[in-house]
């Protein structure tokens, strides 16, 4: 498995947020739904090309995956603190400050733009459906590492089962 063991969660953090601000994301609970977004971005490229897109260890916990440094991170910088920026600027700065594959952003970029309508409970509840997290997560013993080869192990039809059931006009936002 090919891995950017130099890149962290919160290097990428800043045009993640970016990517937010030209939405216009406010949501008071955009801490969660960030973590989620980071972790399923990492999930969809380690599940579709086999890499590893950052290095950070990604822990099991109640309301799902989480990645400690990036929470620590997200007490710094807040949507304010970056400038709306035109997406192909966006993507153009991450294929060169990392060195990544334009494949592999534009890639990022499309499962972030297809994936950001949902809500943060719905980011969670489908993070609680994987067997990744379901065999790490333990109340007991909370903050097991989640590995990248138990999230290369999950069902993507795990994943594609949620969205549709998303679709379905009785599960609704109302219903999360």
């Amino acid at each position: 498995m090919e891995s950017f063991e130099s890149i962290l969660a919160e290097d990428l953090f800043p045009y993640f947020l970016q990517f937010c601000k030209n939405r216009n994301f406010k949501d008071k609970e955009l801490r969660t739904w960030q973590q989620k977004m980071l972790f399923f971005t990492h999930w969809a490229i380690l599940k579709k090309f086999n890499i590893a897109l950052f290095s950070n260890e990604i822990r099991a916990y109640h309301y799902g995956p989480l990645i400690i440094e990036l929470s620590r991170f997200q007490t710094y910088w807040t949507i304010d603190d970056v400038e709306k920026s035109d997406q192909k600027e966006i993507k153009h700065n991450i294929v060169k400050d990392f060195n990544l594959n334009s494949k592999l952003v534009d890639y990022m970029f499309l499962f972030e733009k297809v994936w950001a309508n949902l809500l943060k409970k719905q980011l969670i509840v489908l993070s609680h459906n994987l067997h990744s997290w379901k065999n790490n997560y333990d109340m007991k013993k909370v903050g097991k590492i989640i590995t990248n080869n138990d999230m290369k192990n999950d069902k993507y039809e795990i994943v594609e089962e949620y969205l549709e059931i998303k679709e379905d006009s009785k599960y609704n936002k109302k219903t999360f």
